[in-house]
């Protein structure tokens, strides 16, 4: 009998313990607003953040074989390829600076969301 009620008191423990948390919804971000108030646009928003972060000599500059300078030297590969780079943080290197903020890595992702248009 001991046994048992040290049974359910341990489990009336381990249930009371657990927490019902709310996993974040990824498509409910701020990034979600930004895309839902606004087309980003390649030439209009995305080039601005690439020219100050990324093209530059040495990294994605018309020298460079992956030159992000405008939107035709992109291909469709490409264009996946850097989304990707900015959203898992690996691009810009955690070297250079300019760091992109929030809102521009929004800004990138908002732009993939839209089919990446050119203006």
């Amino acid at each position: 009998m001991g046994s048992l009620l040290s049974l359910l008191l341990i489990g009336a423990g381990l249930f009371s313990a657990c927490t019902a948390e709310k996993l974040e919804d990824p498509n409910n971000t701020a990034a979600g607003s930004l895309c839902d108030s606004v087309t980003i646009t390649f030439d209009a928003h995305v080039k601005p953040i690439f020219d100050v972060s990324c093209n530059y000599s040495g990294c994605h500059d018309d020298i460079s074989q992956s030159t992000l300078t405008s939107y035709n030297s992109m291909t469709a590969a490409r264009r996946d390829y850097a989304h990707f780079r900015v959203q898992d943080g690996s691009m810009p290197p955690s070297y250079a600076t300019p760091q992109l903020t929030q809102a521009q890595v929004d800004t990138i992702n908002c732009w993939k969301l839209a089919g990446y248009p050119e203006n």
